[in-house]
Parts: C-alpha cells; sequence; structure tokens
C-alpha cells in the first residue's frame, strides 16, 4: 500500500488509527495517535482511511487528532527525535525498560520517563503487564523495530511502586535468522536500584542519564528448534495429569522445591564468548544473576546458590553486593567440601 506524510489510517488488527507522520522505509511508517505519540506499524498492518490532501475516503469527516497536554507533546517530540536510538555503546544487546532522569535535573529529584527498548539486531513483537494491585494488566504491546525505544509512562520517584513488578511476552523475529523460542517471563525490580546514582549512566541518543534494566537477550534464548522435542513432553506431560512450568527462567535451575544452583562461570552461558573482553564477559554474568535471583525471588525460592569461581573477585563483590540490598536475605560462603570456594549460598526469609 502506498503511503504517504499525513494519511489518515486505521489499524488493521486492533482498535485506533492516526495520520501518518513519518515514513521510516519501504515498509514502516511511523503513526501518530490520539494522544499525541508515534507508533512505528508495519504498513500490512494499517487501513488508508483519508488521504494526506484532506480529501476523505469513504464517508463521513475526517477525523481529528486534538491539541495535547504539552508535557505530553514534549515527550512525544523528544520520542520521535530519537528514532531510530543509536547503537548503545556499553549496553549489552537485550531490550530494556529504561527509566530516564529529567533533563537538567539531578538524579531523584525530578520525573522518570518510562520506556521500552529494543537494543537487539531483531524487530520484536512484544506485551508489557505491570502489576498493578495484586493484578497484571496489559499496559503496552506492539512492533518494536532494532535500535528503537517506546514512550511508557511519566512519573514522580515516589511512583515507582508502578514499575516494581510485572511481566512481559516477547518475539524476536529476523528472516536471516534461525527462530528463537519466545521469551516469557516476569520481573521485579528492588527499590533500591532507584536510589543509587551510579545506577544511572548516560548513552548515545539521551540527553539526560538513565537507569536501564534488562528484560530479556535474544543471545540467552534456546532456538525454537530445541524447545520442540519439550512442547511434545509438555502434552504428554499434560495427559498423565502432571502440569509443569517452563516459563520462569528460575526452573532450569532448581534442585529441590524451594532450592535452585546457577552457575555463572560464562560458558556455561555463552557459546560463542571468545571474542568478548573481560567487561562484556562480567556484564553477561551479571545481568543472568540479576534474572535469575528476581524470577528466584517471584517463585518463592529460599536457598539460591551462586557459583561465581574465584578469578579476581570482582563478580563475587558484584553479586555480594546486589544481594545486601535486600533487608530479608542472608549471605554465605558456600561450603568449601561441597563447592570450593567459588561459591555464595543466598537464603531467602521473604513471606
Amino acid at each position: 500500500m502506498d503511503l504517504k506524510v499525513g494519511d489518515r489510517v486505521k489499524f488493521l488488527n486492533e482498535e485506533g488509527g492516526g495520520v501518518v507522520s513519518e515514513i521510516i522505509d519501504d515498509k514502516t511508517v511511523n503513526v501518530t495517535i490520539e494522544d499525541g505519540f508515534d507508533i512505528p506499524t508495519l504498513k500490512s498492518n494499517l487501513i488508508k482511511t483519508g488521504a494526506a490532501d484532506g480529501e476523505a475516503q469513504g464517508s463521513g469527516a475526517a477525523p481529528q487528532i486534538p491539541d495535547t497536554d504539552p508535557e505530553v507533546r514534549q515527550r512525544a517530540r523528544q520520542q520521535a527525535a530519537a528514532k531510530p536510538v543509536q547503537p548503545q555503546h556499553g549496553m549489552q544487546k537485550g531490550v530494556y525498560l529504561v527509566f530516564q532522569t529529567e533533563a537538567g535535573k539531578p538524579a531523584l529529584t525530578g520525573k522518570l520517563d518510562v520506556y521500552i527498548l529494543n537494543n537487539t539486531d531483531y524487530e520484536v513483537f512484544y506485551a508489557l503487564y505491570p502489576e498493578q494491585g495484586g493484578e497484571l494488566r496489559l499496559l503496552k504491546h506492539g512492533l518494536l523495530l532494532r535500535n528503537h525505544r517506546e514512550f511508557l509512562d511519566s512519573l514522580q520517584v515516589d511512583e515507582l511502586n508502578r514499575w516494581s513488578s510485572g511481566m512481559y511476552q516477547m518475539v524476536f523475529t529476523d528472516q536471516t535468522k534461525e527462530p528463537l523460542a519466545p521469551a516469557n517471563d516476569k520481573f521485579r525490580l528492588h527499590p533500591k536500584r532507584f536510589y543509587k546514582e551510579d545506577n544511572y549512566r548516560s548513552y548515545p541518543g539521551w540527553n539526560s542519564p538513565v537507569f536501564a534494566y534488562n528484560l530479556t537477550r535474544p543471545d540467552l534464548l534456546p532456538k525454537a528448534a530445541e524447545v520442540a522435542g519439550d512442547m511434545i513432553s509438555s502434552a504428554q506431560e499434560k495427559q498423565t495429569g502432571k502440569v509443569v512450568s517452563r516459563t520462569a527462567i528460575i526452573d532450569k535451575h532448581k534442585t529441590g522445591d524451594n532450592e535452585a544452583k546457577v552457575d555463572l562461570h560464562i560458558e556455561q552461558l555463552i557459546d560463542d564468548y571468545q571474542r568478548m573482553n573481560s567487561m562484556e564477559i562480567l556484564n553477561t554474568q551479571l545481568s543472568y544473576f540479576r534474572r535469575v535471583l528476581e524470577s528466584a525471588l517471584i517463585n518463592n525460592i529460599q536457598k539460591l546458590v551462586v557459583i561465581h569461581g574465584v578469578g579476581a573477585g570482582i563478580l563475587k563483590a558484584e553479586i555480594r553486593r546486589e544481594l545486601q540490598e535486600y533487608d530479608y536475605i542472608e549471605v554465605h560462603d558456600a561450603p568449601i567440601a561441597e563447592y570450593g570456594v567459588g561459591a555464595t549460598i543466598a537464603r531467602i526469609y521473604q513471606q
């Protein structure tokens, strides 16, 4: 379908529509919706309802996009100007929740704008379900292009509980790569992370420091073919009355009903790590540890053994620093006879 800037369109697979504000490429355009935000959308998912010259196609008056609140317009301009986002040097490939500080103000003194960022080489179909009042509620879903971001929310620091926990679903697509299994898991953000200024860093394309929380990394997901056998096994288990959860990352590390063990040696996480430098390896290990810990907290794990090795001691120190942020976690050296000197035990006493 031939579209031009100014054409009025409706979404094919969901309610609503807007006006084409930008031609991104041969397949994709930005659509400005009623609240003033731009949504990157495939042309194949749009229906043209009015021409750019103002002459409506079909019956009825042409839909109008009303004026929006000045703050909303400012965020929309900021969002549009950042598409696509520059490659995020120093940030691992992955899909992130990004909390951006207010420009010109010290961290934690102004508002935080919340984005979802696709810092991968894939296109991502996503759905986000923040937990509100003990229930998971769909906030946003759609297509996120490579190196693009979408605005989600704006909040004060004392409103961070809106993003303290939730669930995500993601599908990574790329015609040149082998299909990946979908990513589907819960997340939990400990409030103390937001109050540490060194967690806010500057990245290309952002005009103020941000706190970037990695939801999922495509290079840590199994290939779709690898889980085909699991799907068959799952169907057989259900026929016998067994119910097995395969969505939580902690499941593959469980060693008992309320116990789990994770080995963070890089060869256990990634096959092709020979070209990674020491900082990239450390960041990969810490990112995976955080995901495992948060999944353990959500799924009521009471004992988590973390095998980090000895090395220079940096990984161990970082792991213990993060564990000590939780008032209800006790940290101990693991028994040398069982794990050597390169492991830590976290005992979790949350209610």
